[in-house]
Protein backbone atom coordinates (compact mmCIF):
# COMPACT_ATOMS: atom_id res chain seq x y z
CA UNK A 1 0.00 0.00 0.00
CA UNK A 2 0.90 3.31 -0.94
CA UNK A 3 2.06 5.57 1.72
CA UNK A 4 -1.22 8.10 2.45
CA UNK A 5 -3.82 5.93 0.34
CA UNK A 6 -6.11 4.20 2.33
CA UNK A 7 -7.35 0.96 0.38
CA UNK A 8 -11.07 -0.24 1.18
CA UNK A 9 -12.13 -3.31 0.24
CA UNK A 10 -15.74 -3.02 1.55
CA UNK A 11 -17.82 -6.50 0.80
CA UNK A 12 -20.09 -6.71 -1.53
CA UNK A 13 -23.47 -6.55 0.17
CA UNK A 14 -26.71 -8.74 -1.23
CA UNK A 15 -28.06 -6.85 -4.49
CA UNK A 16 -31.30 -4.87 -3.14
CA UNK A 17 -33.60 -6.32 -6.17
CA UNK A 18 -36.20 -4.59 -4.42
CA UNK A 19 -34.92 -0.91 -4.70
CA UNK A 20 -34.62 -1.29 -7.85
CA UNK A 21 -38.07 -3.12 -8.75
CA UNK A 22 -39.86 -0.38 -6.46
CA UNK A 23 -37.92 2.49 -8.59
CA UNK A 24 -38.74 0.52 -11.78
CA UNK A 25 -42.51 0.39 -10.76
CA UNK A 26 -42.38 4.01 -9.67
CA UNK A 27 -41.71 5.21 -13.29
CA UNK A 28 -44.24 3.75 -14.66
CA UNK A 29 -46.74 5.34 -12.22
CA UNK A 30 -48.76 7.94 -13.47
CA UNK A 31 -48.54 10.33 -9.94
CA UNK A 32 -44.60 10.43 -11.06
CA UNK A 33 -45.32 11.75 -14.72
CA UNK A 34 -44.45 15.17 -14.40
CA UNK A 35 -40.81 14.08 -14.04
CA UNK A 36 -39.12 12.30 -16.32
CA UNK A 37 -37.99 8.68 -15.88
CA UNK A 38 -34.19 9.35 -14.91
CA UNK A 39 -35.33 11.75 -12.37
CA UNK A 40 -38.12 9.37 -10.88
CA UNK A 41 -35.30 6.85 -10.54
CA UNK A 42 -33.10 8.69 -8.66
CA UNK A 43 -35.36 10.74 -6.42
CA UNK A 44 -36.80 7.29 -5.18
CA UNK A 45 -33.06 5.28 -5.17
CA UNK A 46 -30.90 7.66 -3.26
CA UNK A 47 -33.41 8.97 -0.76
CA UNK A 48 -32.52 8.24 2.49
CA UNK A 49 -34.66 5.50 3.01
CA UNK A 50 -34.25 3.21 0.18
CA UNK A 51 -30.20 2.85 -1.22
CA UNK A 52 -27.93 5.19 1.46
CA UNK A 53 -30.02 3.61 4.67
CA UNK A 54 -29.00 -0.33 3.20
CA UNK A 55 -25.67 0.59 1.94
CA UNK A 56 -25.44 1.92 5.42
CA UNK A 57 -26.42 -0.76 7.21
CA UNK A 58 -24.44 -3.13 5.81
CA UNK A 59 -21.16 -0.81 5.79
CA UNK A 60 -21.47 1.45 9.15
CA UNK A 61 -18.74 0.34 10.92
CA UNK A 62 -16.14 -0.02 8.24
CA UNK A 63 -17.09 3.51 6.86
CA UNK A 64 -17.06 4.72 10.12
CA UNK A 65 -13.58 2.93 11.37
CA UNK A 66 -12.75 4.87 8.19
CA UNK A 67 -13.93 7.76 9.78
CA UNK A 68 -16.48 8.34 7.35
CA UNK A 69 -19.50 9.93 8.54
CA UNK A 70 -23.26 9.79 7.08
CA UNK A 71 -23.04 12.88 5.70
CA UNK A 72 -19.56 12.44 3.31
CA UNK A 73 -21.27 9.14 2.36
CA UNK A 74 -24.49 10.30 1.21
CA UNK A 75 -22.61 13.88 -0.92
CA UNK A 76 -20.22 10.45 -1.96
CA UNK A 77 -23.42 8.08 -3.01
CA UNK A 78 -25.15 11.44 -4.59
CA UNK A 79 -22.15 11.71 -7.05
CA UNK A 80 -23.31 8.00 -8.52
CA UNK A 81 -26.23 9.28 -9.12
CA UNK A 82 -25.80 8.20 -12.73
CA UNK A 83 -24.05 4.81 -12.41
CA UNK A 84 -26.97 4.03 -9.83
CA UNK A 85 -29.21 4.69 -12.72
CA UNK A 86 -27.54 2.65 -14.92
CA UNK A 87 -27.71 -0.50 -12.56
CA UNK A 88 -31.36 0.48 -12.12
CA UNK A 89 -32.07 -0.41 -15.75
CA UNK A 90 -30.08 -2.67 -15.95
CA UNK A 91 -26.75 -1.44 -17.79
CA UNK A 92 -24.65 -2.24 -14.93
CA UNK A 93 -24.02 -5.13 -12.77
CA UNK A 94 -24.62 -4.40 -8.46
CA UNK A 95 -20.66 -5.94 -8.16
CA UNK A 96 -19.67 -2.97 -10.66
CA UNK A 97 -21.79 -0.43 -8.86
CA UNK A 98 -20.94 -1.25 -5.71
CA UNK A 99 -17.02 -0.95 -6.99
CA UNK A 100 -17.60 2.53 -8.41
CA UNK A 101 -19.44 3.75 -5.24
CA UNK A 102 -16.17 2.22 -3.10
CA UNK A 103 -14.05 4.65 -5.40
CA UNK A 104 -16.03 7.30 -5.22
CA UNK A 105 -15.47 7.35 -1.14
CA UNK A 106 -12.07 6.88 -1.66
CA UNK A 107 -12.04 10.07 -3.38
CA UNK A 108 -14.92 11.42 -0.80
CA UNK A 109 -12.68 10.53 2.25
CA UNK A 110 -9.26 11.88 1.02
CA UNK A 111 -10.87 15.21 -0.24
CA UNK A 112 -10.34 14.40 -4.26
CA UNK A 113 -12.47 16.34 -6.09
CA UNK A 114 -14.04 15.94 -8.50
CA UNK A 115 -15.94 12.84 -6.97
CA UNK A 116 -16.54 11.37 -10.37
CA UNK A 117 -14.25 11.71 -13.15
Amino acid sequence: MKEGVIEYRLPIPKEPVEIKEEALKRCSDPSWSFLDKDRVINLFTLSANYLPKYLWREWKKALKDRGIPWQLFLKALSACDHDILMWVEGALSWEDLVGIIEETLMRASSGRYPLRR
